[in-house]
């Protein structure tokens, strides 16, 4: 338990060298650990998949619909017995290698503004408040 809190003290206090850690959203930090919700269920309002044992495809962590980060990072205290595999992408890498490769008029399409994605259902907070 002790090492577990330095862990977190050390992670805090390197996010806070890398930017300005948002305690606005989840908190300072975010605990993403299952609460056995299923995110995928229509009925239940308000389910996260850092809170349930549902898989995601890809995705943007820290997107709302108010906010995008400039830096997101993930940090593994208790690492799963099993799942748990990631895959992280570079978005500058891809714009960048689609802009060498792309004609112009494509590249301009992708330029264009376009809605995006919010995979979050009601204020996005977790497991608070949800009945079920």
């Amino acid at each position: 338990e002790m090492l577990t809190e330095c862990s977190r003290i050390v992670y805090y206090l390197l996010s806070s060298h890398i930017g300005v850690v948002d305690a606005t959203a989840r908190g300072r930090l975010f605990d993403v650990k299952s609460a056995n919700l299923d995110a995928m269920n229509k009925k239940v309002d308000n389910v996260l998949f850092s809170v349930s044992d549902s898989e995601c495809g890809w995705h943007t962590d820290g997107a709302s619909r108010d906010r995008v980060y400039d830096v997101v990072a993930l940090f593994c205290i208790s690492p799963a017995a099993e799942g748990g595999e990631f895959m992280v992408s570079n978005a500058c890498n891809a714009y960048n290698n689609l802009e060498l490769t792309l004609p112009k008029f494509i590249m301009y399409e992708l330029r264009r503004p376009i809605p995006r994605d919010v995979l979050e259902n009601g204020k996005g907070k977790g497991a608070v408040g949800i009945s079920g």
